[in-house]
């Protein structure tokens, strides 16, 4: 059974928050995951998809069930 939290991308896109102290959004082919700006694991999983992203590797990324973190993007 596939797990709905579970993405494999092979395209990592970072937008930067719109506002100074706001969410970063990271885009995993056409799903997108919101780093919230007030957990202080964020810059550290931001840091962890950089490497990836710059050298255009696939990657796996779990999100949570709630709170906004993962939804579809198509």
């Amino acid at each position: 059974m596939r797990d709905e939290n579970a993405i494999i991308a092979t395209s990592i896109i970072i937008e930067e928050p719109a506002e100074e102290g706001g969410d970063t959004t990271i885009v995993l082919d056409v799903r997108r995951a919101r780093l919230d700006a007030a957990d202080p694991r964020s810059t550290g999983y931001r840091t962890v998809l950089e490497q990836p992203r710059e050298q255009r590797r696939p990657v796996y990324v779990e999100v949570g069930s709630g709170g906004g973190t993962g939804s579809d993007g198509g």
